[in-house]
C-alpha cells in the first residue's frame, strides 16, 4: 500500500509536468495534504486554459471566426454555436480488436455522452433497473435519481452475485464504472451468467489499451450482452484534473449481439 509521504512525491511529479507545460511556470510548493494537491492541480489548469485561449482566441465554444477545421493531434473539429453540431473526425481512441464494426458518437462532455444515452433508453425499455456499483462517479448516480424516471437504480452493497437475487422482470443495466474498486471490477467479471440487458462501461479512468477494457468487452461478448463505452476524453489523464470538455459513446461490434443499430436508431 503506498504511504501518504509517497503519495504526495508523486503528486508533486505531476504538479511539474503540468507546470513544466507552461511558457511561464508558476511556483510550485510541495504539497502537505490532498486538497494543496487539488488546489494547484486546478490552479495550473487555469494557467494552461488561459495560455492556450490567448494563442488561440479565435476559437472559443462558439467557432464564430469559421477559420477551418481546429486540430488537436489527429483529431478534427467542426462546430458551430456553443458546440451542439460538434463533429470530430480521427482515429478510434479505443484499441479496440474489430474496429471496422464500430461506431462512435462524440459529444460536448463525457456527462453528455452518457445523459444522451441513459435518455435513449426510454423509448426502448419504458421500465428498467439500472444496477451502480460502490463508488461509482457522484454525478452518474445523481442524473439517474434527478433525471431518468423510467429508470430504478439500485446500488450493489459490495458483490456482483446480489443480481442474482433480484427479483421481477424488469429489463437489467448495469454500469460499469472505471472509478469503482477493483476488487468490484474483479467480481463482475467472474459472473458467467449476469443476467443484463446491457452494460454502460464509463472508461474515463482507464487508458486506451486498457488490460481492463479488453477483459469488460470479452466477457459482454461471452455473456451476449451488448456493451457501449462511455468516456470524457480531455482530462489530463491520469493527472486528476479537468482541462476541457469532450465525450464519446463507442458502440463496439459484438458477433452474435444485438447491440449498436437498435440502439442509435432509438
Amino acid at each position: 500500500m503506498e504511504t501518504v509521504e509517497a503519495y504526495l512525491a508523486r503528486k508533486k511529479q505531476e504538479l511539474d509536468l503540468l507546470n513544466d507545460s507552461l511558457s511561464d511556470p508558476l511556483t510550485i510548493r510541495f504539497p502537505n495534504s490532498v486538497a494543496e494537491v487539488i488546489e494547484q492541480k486546478f490552479r495550473l489548469a487555469a494557467a494552461l486554459k488561459a495560455e492556450h485561449a490567448l494563442q488561440d482566441w479565435g476559437q472559443t465554444e462558439t467557432a464564430w471566426t469559421h477559420a477551418g477545421r481546429p486540430r488537436w493531434g489527429p483529431f478534427e473539429f467542426k462546430y458551430d454555436y456553443q458546440r451542439a453540431d460538434l463533429q470530430v473526425k480521427g482515429p478510434s481512441f479505443y484499441a479496440l480488436e474489430n474496429k471496422s464494426g464500430s461506431e462512435t458518437v462524440y459529444t460536448a462532455s463525457g456527462m453528455a455522452a452518457i445523459s444522451g444515452l441513459l435518455m435513449a433508453t426510454a423509448p426502448v425499455f419504458s421500465e428498467a433497473d439500472i444496477i451502480t456499483m460502490p463508488n461509482s462517479y457522484g454525478e452518474t448516480t445523481e442524473l439517474i435519481d434527478g433525471h431518468t424516471k423510467h429508470l430504478r437504480r439500485i446500488e450493489l452493497g459490495g458483490s456482483f452475485a446480489e443480481i442474482a437475487k433480484l427479483r421481477g422482470s424488469r429489463p437489467r443495466i448495469l454500469v460499469l464504472d472505471s472509478c469503482t474498486t477493483a476488487s468490484a471490477f474483479e467480481e463482475t467479471l467472474k459472473c458467467t451468467q449476469p443476467r443484463l440487458d446491457l452494460i454502460l462501461f464509463d472508461t474515463t479512468c482507464f487508458s486506451s489499451g486498457s488490460g481492463r477494457i479488453l477483459r469488460a468487452l470479452s466477457w459482454a461478448r461471452s455473456a451476449a450482452t451488448p456493451i457501449i463505452l462511455l468516456r470524457s476524453h480531455t482530462k489530463l489523464d491520469s493527472l486528476g484534473v479537468e482541462y476541457g470538455r469532450l465525450g464519446s459513446a463507442v458502440f463496439p461490434c459484438s458477433r452474435g449481439v444485438q447491440s449498436s443499430s437498435c440502439w442509435k436508431s432509438s
